[in-house]
């Protein structure tokens, strides 16, 4: 681990250690490649939600870019590979750590708080089905460069979750978020520390 990385957030007047990583080179083309038209699964959903909020005319894809490149980060900072490949429906998560399901969430700027989709347009509840939910948001971007920094702040159980307030999204046409604040977040490093012990008892078992 590159502690070279870490970085102090302060979120509600808290101080928060997470990390910056960079997504350069080939690993941010492949974001930026996976992200278009029919490579990706999301592209294809209905609603306000579906593609993602923050398209515009010259950048329709980069809601779908920001969390991949949010992926692409966590699986840095853990040592994980990301697997970006098409699905139909999707992924089930984004990582697995043991047995817990890991979902990331990346947001194109610092907003103070990352959100989990609750409830669609048309009165759907969606799911609460990850075990652990990473937060991070896009510090810088350049995408002439293929380059961007990542800021991975930190994570959340479902139980954490849980507690949090439904609100109704600011944009989109009536869906509900649930807002999960960074300054309320479990700091990253527990969960790095969480990945090496699994990774060292799957390799004892051996």
């Amino acid at each position: 681990l590159d502690r070279s990385n870490l970085h102090t957030f302060i979120f509600d007047e808290k101080e928060i250690e997470g990390f910056v990583i960079t997504v350069s080179d080939e690993k941010y083309a492949l974001c930026d490649k996976t992200s278009i038209g029919d490579n990706y699964w999301a592209n294809s959903k209905k609603g306000a939600y579906g593609k993602g909020l923050g398209r515009t005319k010259s950048d329709p894809y980069k809601p779908v870019r920001t969390g991949l490149l949010g992926q692409m980060a966590v699986g840095e900072l853990l040592g994980l590979p990301t697997d970006l490949k098409y699905r139909e429906k999707g992924d089930k998560y984004d990582f697995l750590l043991g047995k817990y399901k890991v979902d990331v969430k990346c947001a194109m700027r610092d907003y103070g708080k990352g959100l989990i989709y609750h409830t669609n347009q048309w009165g759907k509840q969606i799911p609460l089905d990850k075990d652990i939910y990473i937060f991070s948001f896009v510090q810088e971007e350049d995408r002439h460069a293929q380059t961007a920094k990542v800021a991975v702040v930190g994570f959340a159980s479902q139980k954490d979750v849980l507690k949090c307030p439904v609100k109704p999204g600011i944009k989109g046409n009536g869906h509900l978020n649930i807002e999960v604040n960074f300054s309320t977040l479990r700091p990253i490093q527990a969960l790095i520390r969480l990945n090496m012990l699994i990774g060292f008892t799957e390799k004892v078992a051996v």
